[in-house]
């Protein structure tokens, strides 16, 4: 990721797209790669996206009781 795209991420959606995709969270990959840019990103917000992303890949591969 370069600077403009470290600044403008939207980081629930990044985490999001990581967890429902079923992939391990990557704070530590985005905070290093931004971190060369001179960005933080918004890591809490990249969990909470990841947490949900998480539940609802579960949710899909293991069934739903209400569907």
């Amino acid at each position: 990721m370069d600077a403009a795209e470290c600044r403008s991420a939207k980081w629930f959606d990044i985490g999001f797209n990581d967890g429902v995709a079923g992939s391990r969270p990557m704070d530590a990959f985005y905070d290093y790669e931004c971190g060369k840019q001179g960005v933080l990103p918004d890591l809490t917000a990249y969990m909470t996206g990841w947490q949900d992303g998480k539940w609802e890949y579960e949710r899909r591969v293991m069934g739903s009781a209400e569907e």
